[in-house]
C-alpha cells in the first residue's frame, strides 16, 4: 500500500511540474499570450462601463476563404474591430433625434451618440474614436488636433483655460480658468475639435499609405468642401494577401456613426490596389488611405 501510494504522489508531481511548463510557455510566447480579438467592453467610456450585447466583431463572420486579422490586446486596432453595435433594426438618426431617410446605406448602428449639434460628422467620428481611445488609455499628452487653419488644440490647453475665438479664417486664443479632467470636459473639447476642423485638415495632417498595407484604423479621405472619411475598423485577408474590410461612417447632417453596408458581402469591402472603393453613399480612390 505505501507503494502504491508513493506512485500515486509521483503521477500528481509530474502533473504539476507539466502543467506548471504549459502555464509558463503560454505566458511567455507574446504570440500566445499577448494577443486577442475579443474584449468585454467595459473600455468604452461613454458606455458607462455597461457591457454592449453586440459588436463588429461578434456580429460580422469573416468571408469564405479569409482569415480575421488577429488584433494586440489593448491597442487601437482591438478597440476599433470590438466597437459596440446597437441591436437589430435600431433606427439612424440625426442629431435631432429625428430618422435619416433613406437609411440603406447602414448595415448597423454603432452605440456611441451622435451629439445634438450638427458637428459631428464624417471626419468628426473618425477623430471621436481615436481620441476616445487615447483617452481610456490615458494618453492625455497624445490628443491634440489641428483646425482646418492648422492651429493645433491640445486636450491639456483646453483644460489650462484656453479657448478658441475665430473670426473668419483666423484664429485667436482667450485664456479661462482651469478646467478639471473630467469626461464631460474631454466632450466639449472635442466638440470644438468637430467645429474647426474636417477632412482638409485630416488629409493634411495624417500619413498616406498604400491600401496593399492597410490596417485596421487607417482612413479614406476625399479632402474637400465637402469631403468625406471612412474608416476601417476590421480586416480580413486570404492566402493570397487580397484584403477585405469594415468600414464605418458619420455623415451629412450628422448622424448615428454606423457600419457601411456594402455592395458585395454584407459590409466587407474588397481593398485593391488602383481600384476605386465604392460605398454607398461616396467613391474613393485606393491612394485615399490615411494613416494617424
Amino acid at each position: 500500500m505505501k507503494l502504491i501510494r508513493q506512485k500515486q504522489i509521483l503521477k500528481q508531481n509530474s502533473l504539476i511540474v507539466f502543467l506548471a511548463i504549459i502555464a509558463s510557455c503560454l505566458f511567455s510566447n507574446p504570440s500566445i499570450g499577448s494577443q486577442s480579438t475579443d474584449n468585454d467592453g467595459a473600455q468604452y467610456v461613454w458606455l458607462n462601463q455597461v457591457k454592449p450585447a453586440n459588436s463588429i466583431i461578434k456580429k460580422y463572420a469573416i468571408p469564405n476563404g479569409y482569415k480575421r486579422i488577429i488584433t494586440k490586446s489593448g491597442s487601437y486596432e482591438q478597440f476599433l474591430q470590438n466597437l459596440p453595435l446597437k441591436p437589430k433594426n435600431s433606427e439612424l438618426v440625426k442629431y435631432d433625434g429625428s430618422n435619416v431617410w433613406p437609411n440603406n446605406h447602414a448595415d448597423s448602428i454603432i452605440e456611441i451618440d451622435v451629439g445634438t449639434r450638427d458637428i459631428q460628422q464624417c471626419a468628426d467620428v473618425v477623430i471621436r474614436l481615436y481620441a476616445e481611445y487615447l483617452y481610456q488609455q490615458k494618453r492625455y499628452d497624445d490628443l491634440s488636433f489641428n483646425f482646418t487653419s492648422g492651429d493645433a488644440f491640445p486636450y491639456q490647453d483646453y483644460l489650462s483655460g484656453k479657448r478658441a475665438v475665430v473670426s473668419g479664417h483666423s484664429v485667436n486664443w482667450a485664456f479661462g480658468n482651469r478646467s478639471e479632467d473630467t469626461y464631460d470636459n474631454f466632450r466639449k473639447w472635442l466638440d470644438t475639435i468637430f467645429v474647426y476642423a474636417g477632412t482638409a485638415s485630416l488629409a493634411r495632417d495624417l500619413k498616406r499609405v498604400s491600401i496593399k498595407d492597410a490596417k485596421i484604423g487607417d482612413v479614406f479621405i476625399d479632402p474637400g468642401f465637402p469631403g468625406h472619411a471612412v474608416l476601417i475598423v476590421d480586416l480580413a485577408i486570404d492566402a493570397n494577401g487580397h484584403k477585405k474590410a469594415i468600414l464605418i461612417q458619420g455623415f451629412t447632417p450628422a448622424q448615428s456613426p454606423h457600419v457601411i453596408k456594402s455592395f458585395d458581402t454584407d459590409a466587407w469591402f474588397s481593398l485593391h490596389e488602383g481600384q476605386d472603393i465604392d460605398t454607398p453613399l461616396w467613391r474613393f480612390k485606393a491612394s485615399q488611405l490615411y494613416r494617424f
